[in-house]
């Protein structure tokens, strides 16, 4: 018997079993997390492959300074923002919909549950102020200019990893 046929036959009440799984997805989150700011996400890659930051083999950072001069700027972060909003935009159609959306962020969660779809489903009801049920180009822009400015600390129109780290989750769609 694995341990994990182990672990589901230990008698627990749906909300311990509920708290387990909350615990476990914090765990694999602060790993990942830890991983990326460490520039150990190479190992964090491996054992959690969907907790990745971005790239099996590169840090958040590392992703969004292509020049590769040690920070990131204004032109390299809307960048990657649009090669994101690319990506996302499954059918071509210049939008992210609810459904393209809601796609992209299950695949990347470890966890269904109620809490983490209404996440899903607030996120996207931020982003899509329009209230269209789809997400343009220039809703996506303006939360990006308002990560970037958010993360911006010293307003030097360049990110530092230092100023990465604390926005760095909500860089992701």
């Amino acid at each position: 018997m694995s341990e994990t046929d182990a672990m589901s036959e230990v008698p627990m009440s749906p909300r311990t079993r509920a708290a387990l799984c909350r615990w476990q997805i914090v765990m694999g989150l602060a790993l990942a997390m830890t991983g990326a700011l460490t520039g150990s996400g190479d190992a964090i890659a491996q054992s959690f492959p969907a907790l990745a930051p971005l790239g099996a083999r590169s840090t958040l950072f590392q992703e969004l300074d292509r020049d590769k001069d040690g920070t990131v700027s204004h032109a390299e972060f809307m960048q990657h923002r649009d090669d994101q909003f690319a990506r996302l935009d499954k059918n071509g159609d210049g939008f992210i919909d609810h459904d393209e959306y809601i796609a992209a962020r299950a695949s990347k969660s470890v966890s269904t549950s109620p809490q983490v779809k209404a996440m899903r489903e607030a996120r996207f009801r931020r982003l899509n102020t329009s209230g269209s049920g789809k997400i343009s180009h220039a809703e996506w822009n303006a939360e990006s200019e308002r990560l970037f400015a958010a993360a911006d600390a010293n307003k030097d129109g360049r990110l530092t990893p230092d100023e990465l780290r604390g926005p760095m989750h909500q860089l992701e769609p």
